[in-house]
């Protein structure tokens, strides 16, 4: 079983007034949701996403994740057709476990058990300005996609079926063969 690697790049801006903001880019392309959908993406329903973000500081400014694996993303779960609003306080969900951070990437395993919408936030500290918290959040899609295995049951009766099959090929051979 592998996990499906996801390269997320965060590019921190700030404008003309002070403030600061974000856009999310995967495969060269912005958005604001990540879609996560194992039909797809050819993957068995075991597999899981391995999101790795990258942030990419730009306009001087010196952000970094916070360090904390419980504090540095905060996950909301929605409905299938629209996401919750966007977490005030850490909230998790355990189809995203953060399995490591620095101060420039973050690595998250997202196991797009449930179709759903959900909102996060990825928390930051404005290292050049007395650690001041910064937050940016973005949408993940779960589509719940991927291939179910068949169940034993399902494999016996089909195997059982075929078998059944030729066996009564073989005997309508071998009568024509005598008669």
């Amino acid at each position: 079983m592998s996990n499906k690697p996801r390269p997320v790049t965060i590019n921190s801006h700030q404008d003309s007034h002070g403030k600061i903001t974000f856009d999310m880019v995967e495969d060269s392309k912005n958005t604001d949701t990540l879609v996560f959908n194992k039909t797809k993406d050819n993957m068995k329903k075991t597999e899981n996403y391995d999101i790795h973000f990258t942030l990419v500081n730009n306009d001087g400014l010196k952000l970094a994740f916070v360090q904390d694996m419980n504090d540095v993303m905060w996950v909301a779960k929605g409905s299938k057709s629209s996401p919750p609003g966007c977490p005030v306080s850490h909230i998790s969900d355990p189809e995203f476990t953060v399995t490591g951070v620095t101060a420039a990437t973050l690595d998250v395993t997202n196991t797009d058990l449930d179709e759903c919408k959900f909102k996060f936030v990825l928390n930051f500290i404005d290292t050049g300005n007395h650690n001041k918290a910064v937050q940016f959040d973005p949408i993940y899609d779960n589509q719940n996609g991927g291939f179910k295995p068949l169940n034993t049951l399902s494999s016996y009766v089909i195997i059982g079926g075929l078998a059944a099959a030729g066996a009564l090929l073989v005997a309508m051979c071998t009568m024509n063969r005598m008669g």
